[in-house]
């Protein structure tokens, strides 16, 4: 497989929460986004394995392939299924601490960007490792008039690195739709233009990872100077494995890609990629 470098400075397709930024044209199509990022430590005891301080690069993929099986299930492993309805995720950067119970109210879900320009009404909260919130909107075209009927949102708060949390939205036309992610994992979300995963590219996908990451740093997405990527395309551009380096507070290493439906107004737009990050 041919691996392909990237260090982009194109704006990410994903939600920013910068205060009235509306990054996403539409509501509706069909496309999902995003999931967790996470700090497992997988230790090796007894005979000749690693034990918890060995830092070998043996070790370090015997960690990784462990944090891999836990995913088992989750939105980073397995993509969602197909309903008859509109799907797609959303993933939005928040940019704020939450505080030391990281969760968020309805009220507070109401208020982000996302959620409160469809003037969504939520139920329940959102806590990180823990429960999900629901919410309800309504379709919105570019000039934000309503054009369908109401969505289900289910709401996850999610670590997306550098000390920034994010919000996992599932949108649902055919009612509430439960989704899970691997604990504490770091998420990211980004779109490439293909809209077939067979014929991406792993330069497109290395390109969508620089730009979620840009994004989950800061809002205005300001490229990190000589942060890149390479990746490697499987499953037939399903899934892809991209090694990312230049990145400030401990963003480099492994991040896994999964093709996901995300919010966009052409399902021939593009194809989205949820991406996960490799525990060190």
């Amino acid at each position: 497989m041919r691996t392909i470098t990237s260090r982009t400075s194109a704006r990410s397709a994903a939600t920013h929460s910068t205060g009235t930024r509306r990054a996403i044209s539409r509501l509706g199509g069909g496309a999902l986004s995003a999931a967790a990022i996470g700090a497992l430590l997988i230790g090796c005891t007894g005979g000749g394995g690693a034990d918890a301080t060995d830092d070998s690069p043996e070790a370090t993929e015997q960690q990784q392939d462990g944090a891999r099986s836990d995913w088992t299930g989750t939105v980073s492993a397995q993509q969602m299924p197909e309903t008859d309805g509109v799907s797609y995720f959303v993933l939005e950067n928040l940019y704020q601490q939450l505080d030391e119970r990281g969760r968020m109210s309805a009220e507070e879900l109401e208020a982000t960007q996302f959620i409160g320009s469809q003037g969504g009404t939520c139920e329940g909260e959102a806590v990180v490792n823990g429960s999900a919130a629901t919410c309800t909107l309504v379709e919105h075209d570019e000039m934000a008039e309503p054009t369908g009927p109401e969505l289900t949102v289910t709401v996850r708060v999610v670590p997306a690195g550098f000390g920034n949390p994010a919000l996992l939205m599932f949108a649902d036309a055919d009612g509430p739709t439960d989704f899970t992610v691997p604990a504490d994992a770091e998420i990211g979300f980004g779109k490439v233009a293909t809209p077939i995963p067979a014929e991406v590219s792993g330069q497109q996908v290395a390109d969508a990872l620089v730009n979620s990451v840009n994004f989950a740093i800061k809002g205005d997405g300001q490229p990190v100077p000589g942060m890149e990527a390479t990746c490697e395309m499987a499953d037939g551009g399903i899934t892809a494995s991209c090694q990312l380096t230049g990145a400030p507070d401990g963003g480099n290493g492994t991040w896994e890609a999964i093709a996901q439906r995300g919010p966009t107004s052409d399902p021939h737009d593009g194809q989205w990629y949820l991406f996960t990050k490799v525990p060190a």
